[in-house]
């Protein structure tokens, strides 16, 4: 089966207020992921930092308004299985949260 997968898939969310001057170039998508979901897409590519304790999807220094957590939940009320992978986009002394969270995200979803 053939399946579609993004790039960057939550750029094209909207980003915090002060990261609206990086869209230009961080924004690899133009879609939100419930609109790629509607265009066929299966596989998502989500980036993701720990910004003031809190896990968005981000892209370098560019991060989201919405939570990983909150993508993930909407992502597991599509019909059809989606999957995604995790990349860590921070600095290294985050390196265990981050483990620790995709841990968290496994146990849930």
């Amino acid at each position: 089966m053939l399946k579609i997968a993004t790039h960057n898939s939550a750029t094209g969310e909207s980003p915090i207020w002060y990261c609206y001057p990086l869209v230009p170039f961080a924004r690899c998508q133009s879609k939100t992921i419930k609109e790629q979901y509607e265009a066929g897409c299966r596989l998502f590519d989500i980036r993701i930092k720990l910004v003031h304790g809190k896990w968005r999807c981000a892209h370098g220094i560019f991060y989201t308004k919405r939570t990983v957590e909150d993508i993930i939940q909407e992502l597991n009320s599509f019909d059809d299985v989606c999957h995604c992978t995790f990349t860590y986009e921070g600095k290294g002394k985050h390196n265990a949260a981050f483990i620790a969270f995709i841990q968290k995200l496994k146990s849930l979803y």
